[in-house]
C-alpha cells in the first residue's frame, strides 16, 4: 500500500472499502475538543468518533452504550495497518491532558517509533514479574538432584 507523508507519519491512500474505519473517517466531525464538547456528545446508534481539528488522528470515541474514551489513531513509516490506542476514559481525563499525550505520541510516531510497543512491553513485562512473584510464594521448590 503506497502512502503519503505528512510530518513523518505515512498515512495510507486509501481504506478498505467496507471498512468502519473508513465510514467514520469519511464522515468525520470536526472541532477543537474541548471538555464541553465532550459533556455535549450524545450517543448515536453505532460508534461515532469526534476528531480534533489540530493534532491528526487525535479524537474522542462515542459508544452506543455512551462510553466516551479518547483515542489516537496513527500508522507506523514501517508498518501497512493502522493502529488505533486508546488513550482513556473521557470522563476520568481532561481534553487538555489527552492533548498533550496525544501531541507526545504525534511526536513519537514522526520520530519513527511506535507507541503501541511501548505499550506491549509493558505488559508483558508486568506479567513476567507477577509470574515471578507467583512461583516463589505459592508453588513448591523443586531440588534437581
Amino acid at each position: 500500500m503506497v502512502g503519503n507523508n505528512q510530518n513523518g507519519v505515512f498515512l495510507p491512500l486509501r481504506y478498505p472499502k467496507k471498512s468502519l474505519l473508513m465510514k467514520t473517517l469519511m464522515k468525520p466531525q470536526r472541532g477543537i475538543l474541548t471538555d464541553a464538547i465532550v459533556r455535549s456528545t450524545l450517543p448515536q446508534q453505532r460508534e461515532i468518533h469526534v476528531w480534533d481539528r489540530q493534532i491528526p488522528g487525535f479524537g474522542l470515541r462515542v459508544r452506543p452504550n455512551g462510553y466516551l474514551s479518547w483515542v489516537f489513531i496513527y500508522r507506523p513509516w514501517n508498518r501497512a495497518r493502522i493502529r488505533k490506542l486508546t488513550l482513556g476514559p473521557a470522563e476520568a481525563t481532561l481534553a487538555a491532558e489527552a492533548r498533550k499525550w496525544a501531541r507526545e505520541l504525534f511526536a513519537e510516531v514522526a520520530a519513527g517509533k511506535d507507541p503501541a510497543d511501548r505499550k506491549r512491553a509493558y505488559r508483558s513485562g508486568n506479567l513476567l514479574s507477577a509470574y515471578e512473584a507467583f512461583k516463589t510464594e505459592h508453588l513448591p521448590k523443586v531440588s534437581v538432584e
